[in-house]
């Protein structure tokens, strides 16, 4: 669900210290959550949802995606609630298919009819809620229990070790203590650990078995908003 966001820190850490290129910060409410965006460049709308942990700057912004992008489109990032710019309760209940709801907000925020969807690693999750395709097996029960751990790990203050373990390279050497402390550093900088947590355990099925739209398979909230779909998880 999150990508392999510990193969690329190190180039995250890089676009850390570039200047953040995206249009003028925006915000808006969403039931009582403040949500940034911004906007850029002039077309058919894009929106791009980012991945866990990040922000629109350091997934979007830094990298050159929305500079590339705008030349063609009207490119509308969002920074998840959790994230970002954004406001970050720390209510379980905040998050889910509220985040998904979020986007459609945004879309009737702006007046947009319809628009392309990009999502990355997290935001594929988000963008297949949306009317994207495809899905994990929903027998598989280990991402439940990546994300009991990595809430466990962020509520102890022990930050997002977990997920840097489970999302090491096939056959590659697990991270050493060091290199997790400084993931940990990074991340943590700019984020906070008890809405992170929250946004992990809001993605997990609820104690009666139900499943909140982002664990369910898609196609069932914005299709008939949604132009074209693309998850780069």
């Amino acid at each position: 669900m999150f990508n392999k966001i510990a193969r690329f820190t190190p180039l995250l850490l890089f676009f850390s210290f570039l200047p953040v290129v995206h249009g003028e910060d925006q915000f808006f409410n969403s039931a009582g959550v403040r949500i940034h965006y911004t906007i850029d460049g002039k077309g058919e709308p894009v929106i791009l949802i980012h991945g866990y942990a990040v922000s629109i700057a350091s997934n979007w912004g830094t990298p050159g995606i929305i500079k590339g992008l705008s030349d063609g489109y009207q490119v509308i990032a969002i920074d998840n609630r959790g994230h970002g710019q954004s406001d970050k309760p720390h209510d379980v209940d905040s998050y889910g298919n509220k985040m998904v709801d979020d986007v459609i907000r945004l879309m009737d925020h702006l007046k947009l009819k319809k628009a392309h969807v990009v999502g990355y690693s997290m935001g594929g999750l988000l963008t297949e809620a949306l009317g994207g395709a495809g899905w994990s097996d929903p027998n598989d029960h280990s991402q439940e229990q990546l994300l009991n751990q990595l809430a466990d790990s962020l509520e102890q203050g022990k930050g997002i070790g977990p997920l840097i373990v489970a999302l090491n390279p096939v056959g590659a050497p697990l991270p050493t203590a060091q290199a997790i402390e400084t993931t940990n550093e990074f991340f943590l900088a700019s984020n906070d650990p008890l809405a992170l947590a929250a946004v992990a355990r809001g993605h997990m099925p609820r104690g009666d078995g139900s499943q909140d739209s982002c664990q369910q398979n898609p196609g069932t909230r914005a299709d008939r908003r949604v132009g074209s779909v693309e998850d780069r998880r």
